[in-house]
């Protein structure tokens, strides 16, 4: 009978990759390669590799160091559009230097007779850990997290332009357009207000029950320019009821050098009691929500753009939230995120920036479990049995999981994480023990 006794390390190692550094979370307006230095980045980047070296060990340093160095180029190339990721050149060394320290371990380790370190062994142990870490992945999902809607808004608050009610965050620049809708924009309708200043724009949103400036406003640093209490009260209303809103404006800041952050608009009472703002902090734009999870200040975590101001230069500012993720828009390209549902979760790292890299990890130990417990199987009969796991664990995912984890492509990632433990079932032949 064929029995299943291996799998082959390399496409576990790849995946392992592809999924942590090459999946985006979301895709944003182009920022080029960091120059800055982490150790802790450095460190992570250099242990993500090391399964690749100890998967090649048996092709030469040289093919294996290029293969690497190419792969994590390539990757660190695509991270320039990816929210919650930088490309850098010192990510591509710490990449080679892991699989570097990989290929030399594995090397050591068959010299002294101990294991093939391209190859797992399906025993008990590798199944009992893949049950733990079904569990434990389980469990941190279906924790409750706290809510991240508006139900802590205050009514009482005020709509100000270019300061705050205390005058101690002053701005200096000109708002020529300034709409508040409240409902939250996708991508597709954010692209459509880059002329916003057109009549049957401006139209289409106040027949959405947008309020719209009615004229433009240059604003000194002096004291703030109050927006009326009821269309503070009609927004008010209406944003909590449908848990989101939108800020579209056209802006011109005088300098860069202005921050505190300086309000260009805000919705509170003082510096640390706000509904939302939207604020420059020297040349980039910082837009804070006020919900249970981030607080009276809206500031932990809150939304924070790259750097996107020019002075007397003028630029159209979408800032939008949508119950879950606060997004900032600048002349139609995304330049700013931060899921504070994600925030309110257990861990949450899980549950947003890695869920990517977590999904395609719990199809995999599922894939393993699944393998491990039916065991012995044909070749053939075990990679079945990895997909149908997959197929399973993604159908679990949604039914177990909080709403705002839901997206078209979180079951596709539980899927290809089972896929990748089939391939690594096939992939070498040396990974099939043959009982009679």
């Amino acid at each position: 009978m064929h029995r299943v006794g291996q799998f082959h390390l390399f496409p576990l190692a790849l995946a392992a990759i592809i999924f942590c550094t090459a999946v985006p979370v979301e895709f944003r307006g182009p920022v080029m390669w960091s120059l800055g230095f982490n150790v802790t980045d450095v460190v992570v980047n250099v242990l993500l590799y090391v399964p690749l070296g100890l998967a090649l060990w048996r092709h030469s340093m040289f093919v294996t160091l290029a293969g690497a160095a190419s792969l994590s180029t390539v990757i660190e190339i695509q991270q320039i559009w990816y929210f919650e990721r930088f490309g850098s050149a010192v990510d591509v060394c710490a990449n080679a230097l892991g699989v570097a320290c990989g290929v030399i371990v594995a090397r050591r380790l068959v010299l002294a007779g101990r294991v093939e370190p391209d190859t797992l062994p399906v025993d008990r142990r590798l199944t009992a850990v893949g049950i733990v870490g079904v569990g434990v992945l389980l469990a941190v999902w279906t924790i409750p997290a706290q809510p991240s809607n508006l139900s802590n808004w205050n009514p009482d608050f005020e709509l100000l332009l270019g300061n705050e009610r205390t005058s101690d965050r002053p701005w200096r620049g000109t708002i020529s357009t300034l709409a508040l809708l409240p409902a939250p924009l996708s991508r597709r309708e954010v692209l459509d207000l880059r002329n916003v200043a057109d009549p049957g724009v401006q139209a289409s949103l106040v027949a959405r029950g947008a309020y719209v400036l009615p004229e433009s406003v240059t604003l000194d640093g002096t004291e703030a320019r109050r927006i009326s209490p009821d269309v503070s009260r009609r927004f008010f209303d209406s944003a909590v009821a449908h848990n989101g809103f939108t800020l579209i404006a056209e802006v011109t800041t005088a300098d860069i050098s202005q921050k505190g952050p300086a309000r260009l608009i805000s919705f509170s009472a003082d510096q640390f009691n706000r509904n939302f703002d939207l604020g420059q902090e020297d040349a980039r734009l910082v837009f804070r929500v006020r919900t249970l999870i981030t607080g009276p200040n809206g500031t932990d975590p809150h939304t924070e753009t790259s750097p996107v101001l020019v002075a007397e230069r003028p630029i159209v500012v979408v800032a939008t939230f949508d119950g879950a993720v606060a997004r900032v828009y600048v002349d139609g390209q995304p330049r700013g995120r931060s899921n504070l549902a994600a925030a309110g979760c257990a861990i949450p790292l899980l549950c947003d920036t890695g869920l990517s890299a977590t999904l395609a990890l719990f199809g995999a130990l599922l894939a393993i479990v699944a393998v491990g417990i039916c065991r012995p199987l044909s070749r053939a009969k075990a990679i079945v049995l990895a997909i149908l796991a997959g197929v399973l664990g993604a159908a679990l995912f949604c039914l177990m999981t909080a709403s705002y984890l839901l997206d078209v492509w979180n079951p596709v990632m539980v899927l290809a994480g089972a896929v990748s433990v089939a391939l690594a079932i096939s992939g070498d032949r040396r990974a099939i023990e043959l009982q009679h």
